[in-house]
């Protein structure tokens, strides 16, 4: 018994049906691969904003606005330039030049006779010309002027 072979037309026609199906297929794979990037790019900002917030809660002036300001900014590319331990090389995805960071000296907060200041916390990126932005609160002393910082007192 000879077995039969696909004629040239059919195997055309199959190739033509598996090109359509993988050019079909390619934006949800590109669409997928974006918001890949973007999910990293926000976990990162928010290892970003977790380092801001521990400076913040040990009263470092590096983070916090001066006592007559109620905003502290670095903008897109500043953020190295003020905090060597964030010093990434490469233009990859963990670059703080790749963010910009604002904490925001938001008033006092009193609980059972401790007082404290809420600083909210916002680090962003741009990715395809788009800005995400991630936010956060955390509570912390006023300004460290001294060499001893009481970082909460009644509470550390």
């Amino acid at each position: 018994m000879r077995k039969q072979a696909l004629s040239l037309i059919e195997v055309i026609i199959s190739m033509v049906i598996i090109s359509i199906i993988i050019v079909a297929l390619i934006p949800a794979f590109s669409a997928s691969l974006k918001q890949t990037t973007i999910a990293g790019q926000k976990g990162q900002s928010i290892r970003f904003m977790e380092f801001l917030g521990r400076m913040a809660v040990t009263g470092d002036p590096t983070v916090l606005p001066s006592n007559v300001e109620t905003q502290k900014s670095w903008n897109y590319g500043e953020l190295t330039n003020s905090f060597i331990e964030l010093y990434s090389s490469g233009q990859n995805m963990a670059s703080p030049e790749n963010y910009r960071a604002t904490v925001t000296k938001n008033g006092t907060v009193n609980l059972s006779g401790v007082s404290s200041i809420q600083y909210d916390l916002e680090v962003c990126f741009m990715k395809n010309g788009e800005e995400y932005c991630q936010q956060a609160s955390t509570f912390g002393p006023a300004l460290a002027t001294g060499s001893s910082i009481d970082y909460l007192p009644g509470i550390n």
